[in-house]
């Protein structure tokens, strides 16, 4: 897992390698160190324990105030070269909000009501109750108060996540080895006064990350990349409006005025 974070002196990557004991492992953290990054600093952090799924990106990122920003980068993934500067935008443009959890470079297709894929078009950025876990870019805010909470759970399979409406609270009854339904708990349950959206922006003709799914513990198949990372900019990834459209777990428009 990889984290990039935006600050005076450019961007701090931090490549950090899961344990494990095997010739793979050891050509992953050997590909690390070796890796050229030539926009501001690396540190490559190999865990001495396996930390696991969760853990991965309960630790991913510990903000050190809420102005900071990060984007948490999985493994399998192509970066459209137009992402830094579309959520770099973002963020100046819809940081302040109350309502904004996070935001993803990803296309996002799952409806949250029933599972169902869907490739849902706008013409402008929204936003939406899910989140999505490709390029994944949490509010230090709230992602600050979420990993302390988080990190303090003595049981992570012993915590009610249920959230009414959502098909990913069946999908984590029956394999409670992600990360997302803890944050889609905490987003709109945990205090049912809060709602944290996620922020999207959907080309019609491809996104700014795309994910390779390599054969390994998810993927068997051979490897194919899940969408086209954008390479000339549009009119969507220039459209920043002040009102945005937020829509609920069936993936459709809700109502805000009540």
């Amino acid at each position: 897992t990889g984290g990039g974070v935006v600050g005076p002196g450019g961007v701090r990557l931090e490549i950090r390698v899961d344990h494990a004991l095997s010739a793979d492992h050891n050509r992953t953290v050997e590909i690390a160190r070796r890796f050229d990054f030539r926009h501001g600093t690396k540190e490559v952090i190999e865990l001495n324990s396996t930390a696991g799924l969760q853990y991965a990106w309960f630790e991913a990122w510990t903000p050190s105030s809420d102005r900071e920003r990060a984007v948490i980068l999985e493994d399998d993934m192509e970066l459209s070269p137009l992402w830094f500067a579309w959520m770099r935008r973002a963020w100046d443009e819809y940081g302040g909000r109350s309502d904004l959890g996070g935001m993803s470079l990803c296309r996002q297709r799952l409806r949250a009501s029933d599972g169902a894929h869907r490739m849902f078009q706008s013409d402008a950025p929204f936003l939406y109750r899910i989140p999505g876990s490709f390029g994944f870019s949490p509010h230090a805010r709230h992602w600050r108060r979420f990993v302390e909470w988080v990190r303090g759970l003595d049981d992570l399979r012993s915590v009610n996540l249920d959230v009414e409406g959502t098909v990913t609270t069946e999908w984590h009854r029956s394999q409670p080895d992600s990360w997302e339904q803890f944050w889609i708990w905490w987003c709109f349950r945990k205090n049912r006064k809060r709602k944290l959206y996620t922020l999207y922006v959907h080309s019609r003709t491809g996104a700014l990350i795309g994910h390779w799914a390599e054969p390994g513990v998810h993927a068997s198949e051979p490897a194919r990349i899940n969408d086209n990372p954008l390479n000339m900019t549009e009119a969507v990834l220039e459209r920043f409006p002040k009102e945005l459209e937020h829509y609920g777990w069936d993936f459709e428009l809700e109502d805000t005025t009540r």
